[in-house]
């Protein structure tokens, strides 16, 4: 095993929160962090699914990451974001828009990536939410629910997909 990928294990366990509260249940789930890819889905795809959240009572917190440098990134891009060139040598994001996002107490998480971008397994591991929802053909450790289908492709399907689980794992403790 190269010295890099060990150290990067070695910082992923170190950096793994234990969940100490359980899913509220959608009715009282307040805060819902979503990180996506900029462009996969479209931009636009993202405000409506953010809107159709807070239509509801949620409020949003988005995080894109943008595969490309910061210097190469669109002015008109919105929202928070870290770039491919904003990654310590372990692949570990750092910037600001990250480190206020991953700081915060969500009570969801929805991944809408589907690919393995080093950086994305330190997102994954540092995130503070009582219930985490991937885009995975297996079951990931992370996920407390891994659904079998790219929302880069149907994402209209991957927000019904959403909400279904959300609601469904209702608790009312």
């Amino acid at each position: 095993m190269k010295l890099r990928k060990w150290l990067r294990n070695r910082e992923l366990k170190r950096l793994q929160k234990q969940k100490s509260n359980t899913y509220p249940g959608y009715d009282r789930c307040q805060r819902v962090a979503v990180f996506f890819t900029a462009g996969q889905p479209n931009d636009q795809q993202i405000k409506q699914f953010e809107k159709r959240l807070q239509t509801e009572g949620k409020e949003v917190f988005l995080l894109a990451y943008f595969p490309y440098k910061k210097k190469e990134q669109a002015a008109s891009f919105e929202f928070p974001n870290y770039a491919s060139n904003e990654v310590n040598w372990l692949s570990k994001p750092n910037s600001e828009d990250f480190n206020a996002w991953v700081g915060q107490e969500y009570d969801a998480f929805v991944d809408l990536n589907t690919s393995a971008e080093k950086s994305f397994a330190f997102v994954r591991s540092m995130i503070n939410a009582k219930l985490c929802i991937g885009f995975e053909a297996e079951k990931q450790p992370w996920a407390d629910v891994s659904l079998k289908l790219n929302p880069r492709k149907d994402f209209e399907r991957a927000q019904e997909e959403i909400l279904k689980y959300l609601k469904f794992i209702n608790n009312a403790s």
